[in-house]
């Protein structure tokens, strides 16, 4: 596979095992933040309400 996308080896496993950046990690929290806030309001929440 590394062949047909022109990659060697270690560059593939260096991507594979690679820890999420903080930014990542940051975005996927104010995802379950905001899934669970408009869950529980049943998403009648418009944008000043959530951003609040």
């Amino acid at each position: 596979m590394s062949e047909i996308v022109d990659i060697s080896r270690d560059d593939y496993y260096k991507w594979l095992y690679q820890k999420p950046s903080t930014y990542k990690k940051e975005q996927t929290e104010l995802l379950e933040a905001i899934l669970k806030l408009g869950e529980k309001h049943r998403w009648t929440l418009g944008y000043l309400g959530m951003t609040k």
